[in-house]
């Protein structure tokens, strides 16, 4: 019984690293797209551009994730539907996402904070185990290392 558990915590651990890791792969996108010049993304804040970007903000992508967001390996912009989803297993690919095939325990929920000089990216996964709701959290800060 307790390796099970075991098992399912480091699941959720791999789970929350990937939200962070999408949240860091789409910023790094953000990059690319800044530096090929891709219409719309020569904005300040378009290093931001489909993590934390409010009507002010200069970025083409515009959304608010300090509620909770989702995405999947092949997200280009967080999003706030699926929220209240679980995640789906696909076991074709091996992979987590919303389109899987086999229902999965497990509801992650990715959360932008704006800070001052970076955004505080947050992944919270929770499951039901035997009855009892689980959660485990990864954090990390995404800064904004392009030359303006």
């Amino acid at each position: 019984a307790q390796t099970k558990s075991a098992a399912l915590e480091v699941t959720a651990a791999y789970l929350g690293k990937e939200g962070i890791e999408i949240a860091r792969s789409i910023r790094d996108d953000n990059y690319l797209k800044i530096l090929y010049s891709e219409p719309g993304y020569e904005g300040t804040d378009a290093w931001r551009s489909g993590l934390y970007c409010g009507v002010a903000d200069d970025c083409p992508v515009k959304i608010d994730c300090t509620g909770g967001c989702t995405a999947d390996y092949m997200s280009d912009s967080l999003s706030t539907s699926y929220v209240t989803d679980q995640l789906k297993y696909d076991d074709t690919t091996g992979f987590y996402g919303y389109t899987g095939t086999e229902q999965s325990l497990y509801i992650r929920t990715i959360t932008i904070t704006p800070e001052a000089d970076y955004l505080k990216a947050s992944a919270l996964v929770r499951w039901n185990e035997k009855g009892n709701i689980r959660s485990l959290t990864v954090e990390e800060n995404l800064y904004n290392w392009w030359p303006n």
